[in-house]
Parts: structure tokens; C-alpha cells; sequence
């Protein structure tokens, strides 16, 4: 029964990450390429150029999920990111023992932390 009552809290948590990880993308401004299922196929224009994205909740086992970027120029991106100097892979992994309120805020920051600056 145990088993059973924890599988569905961390389904439910996974959709709250789920939700939670889309609304972040569209209030950064963030869009889904057409056809695109809602959890792949994002796109962000950043200050280092443009990164790919794709929400998924199942990769982290019972924790709330992953999104998995990607710079389109891993050298640029280089410049103010710890991403992958060969592919630009820049992905963020909330694994077991992660609250969902910390993993959404955790991607919230590192998100507008490439985002183009505003000029004053």
C-alpha cells in the first residue's frame, strides 16, 4: 500500500514539474516550434545565442524531472556558461531529495541568468 501511495505523489510531482518548468518557459519568452509536443521542441533566445529545450519528468527517477538544453554556438556560450564545450549541452537535473519548489526555482534563476540584459 505504501508503494502504491508514493507512486502516485511522485506522478503527481512530476506534473507539477512538468507544469511548473512550461510556465517558466513562456513567462521567459520562450517558444514551442509548431506541431512540437508540449514538452519538447522550446526555443530561448539568450544572451549567448539561441538554446534548445526539452522538459522531461521522467529522467531524474523519483525526483521531479530534468530539462535538457542545448546552446546552438557551444563557443559563445562558453563565455558565461558551464556548458559542454563540444555539444553546448547545459542541462539541469532535480534528482531525488529536491524539493519541486526548489528544482523550479533552481531552473527559474539559471534560465534568466542567460537572458539577454535589459538595457537601463
Amino acid at each position: 500500500m505504501k508503494t502504491r501511495a508514493v507512486t502516485k505523489a511522485t506522478k503527481k510531482t512530476k506534473r507539477a514539474f512538468q507544469d511548473g518548468a512550461r510556465k517558466i518557459l513562456e513567462s521567459l519568452g520562450a517558444t514551442l516550434a509548431p506541431g512540437e509536443f508540449p514538452l519538447h521542441g522550446w526555443r530561448l533566445e539568450t544572451r549567448f545565442g539561441g538554446l534548445g529545450l526539452t522538459i522531461d519528468p521522467g529522467f531524474s527517477g523519483s525526483g521531479p524531472g530534468t530539462v535538457f538544453t542545448r546552446f546552438d554556438d557551444p563557443a559563445r556560450a562558453r563565455k558565461g556558461v558551464s556548458c559542454n564545450q563540444y555539444t553546448g549541452k547545459w542541462n539541469h537535473h532535480y534528482f531525488t531529495g529536491v524539493t519541486l519548489e526548489t528544482a523550479l526555482e533552481d531552473l527559474e534563476g539559471q534560465l534568466c541568468s542567460v537572458l539577454p540584459e535589459v538595457p537601463a
